[in-house]
């Protein structure tokens, strides 16, 4: 039902000076386990409050909502809509990310709303026009960046070309006609093409030897592939099973939901290794491309003249020797500290785990988890105490059958001592049996008694 334009907003919540009934048509779907169990219909409304008190728009029944838990508000005359966070204890939660208290965050239509720890889901529904644009895809995002680079290569280049022009407007016609014999400049490529050309270098194309890292790299991102390809698949076959008559089980949403979120985590992962592995080849490239050109501008050892000193040598090779003997006593202490490092870091990680198994994970109960162990301990009770009946009926007929046995023995001379032994071990049993049952009732009931003490204090009445 719409609400009372004329009543104030639940919790004291303060409408800003925007709000307003929204241009557009709103609504808020409820799921629960995957299917829609209600519809909130939010045309006309400025806000809509949710929390457990009734005089909310929506009341929320889970035990982890607050009095009032949070607001959808609208922009007055705008197709535009938020979600407020009222201060609630357990959080709202837009997409799996718990938001601000006290902040109006935008919401668009398709986003997923969750309000404590409820496992009902509040989606944004309206017209598809009020649907946020998609981001762009991992291929997508990865050419972008490789079209920037290259943009900017290029605009380098741009700059060089326009240079060397220049300076060869300022030489003379005689000096550009003259050749040295070492060929054209312009058969070997310049400074700027190879800048280019390596700016869009990509480990996928690159044809050249990898180095053992790189290649354990390229072989991890392989495999992160095969994961997304596998996951992929398997949601495929899990849709092509959902229809009309046959919609899919809880297990087989959770699986989906589950596999989506794995592939998100991987395409990340994937698209951060990519970048690294093509920045560390990148790097190799240049490198190598460096000692080359150092090599060439360096003059060679054997073009000094014979009259040169360093032709024959010095006076400082008369301790070659001596510099052999102290670089082997460098790695021997090298090694030394090396195994000493290690031994140490072995014993820091003997010392962690000790004190990891003696330190006891403290948890902290909140009236939702309370709530929940509670009637899980209901459950508890109730079923031993159906486990004690049945053992009690079981130990009443074999009592009321022994003495039939006797007498029909008696009658027919064939009972003998091992029949009795049977009957009284038998008897026995389920004499302990009812005394098990008895004490898992008393202890179900012990505990039932300790969760009801906790909540009175976590969640009191009226809380």
């Amino acid at each position: 039902p719409p609400a009372d334009a004329s009543r104030p907003p639940a919790g004291g919540y303060e409408v800003p000076e925007w709000g307003g009934p929204s241009s557009a048509d709103f609504s808020l779907e409820v799921l629960k386990d995957g299917a829609i169990v209600d519809v909130v219909d939010c045309r006309g409304r400025g806000c809509v409050t949710l929390g457990r008190t009734p005089d909310n728009d929506v009341v929320l029944e889970h035990p982890s909502s607050s009095r009032t838990h949070a607001v959808i508000q609208f922009a007055r005359g705008a197709a535009e809509a938020f979600v407020f966070d009222n201060g609630s204890t357990h959080g709202t939660f837009v997409n799996k990310r718990r938001l601000k208290a006290r902040v109006h965050a935008p919401v668009f239509v398709g986003d997923q709303i969750r309000f404590g720890q409820s496992s009902r889901v509040f989606v944004v529904s309206g017209a598809a026009e009020l649907m946020p644009e998609e981001g762009l895809s991992r291929d997508e995002r990865r050419r972008l960046r490789a079209l920037e680079t290259m943009s900017e290569a290029e605009r380098t280049k741009e700059h060089a070309e326009r240079a060397e022009l220049e300076k060869r407007d300022d030489a003379t016609a005689g000096r550009r006609d003259v050749n040295w014999g070492m060929g054209d400049e312009d058969d070997a490529p310049s400074e700027s093409e190879a800048a280019l050309r390596l700016a869009a270098l990509d480990w996928r194309d690159h044809a050249g030897a990898l180095t053992e890292k790189q290649e354990k790299q390229k072989e991890k991102i392989r495999r992160k592939e095969e994961k997304v390809r596998a996951l992929r698949l398997e949601s495929e076959r899990i849709s092509a099973k959902e229809s009309d008559s046959t919609p899919l089980t809880q297990g087989q949403r959770v699986t989906l939901a589950r596999n989506e979120s794995a592939v998100e985590k991987l395409e990340e992962e994937i698209e951060d290794a990519d970048e690294a592995l093509n920045e560390s080849i990148r790097a190799s490239v240049a490198g190598g491309a460096g000692a080359r050109g150092a090599k060439k501008k360096s003059r060679p050892r054997d073009a000094l003249g014979s009259d040169s000193e360093d032709a024959y040598g010095s006076d400082s090779d008369d301790d070659f020797y001596d510099r052999t003997a102290s670089a082997a006593e460098r790695r021997r202490k090298k090694a030394q500290n090396a195994q000493a490092a290690k031994a140490e870091k072995h014993k820091h990680a003997r010392d962690g785990s000790r004190k990891e198994a003696s330190a006891a994970p403290v948890a902290v109960e909140t009236a939702a988890t309370l709530w929940e162990k509670k009637r899980v301990a209901a459950a508890a009770l109730e079923a031993s105490r159906r486990a004690l009946a049945a053992c009690e009926a079981k130990a009443l007929g074999g009592a009321t059958s022994s003495p039939e046995k006797e007498e029909k023995g008696k009658d027919t001379e064939k009972a003998d001592d091992l029949d009795a032994f049977m009957a009284s071990v038998a008897r026995a049993r389920d004499v302990e049996a009812t005394a098990s049952a008895s004490r898992r009732v008393a202890e179900a009931e012990t505990e039932l008694k300790r969760l009801d003490r906790l909540l009175r204090l976590a969640d009191p009445p009226g809380g």
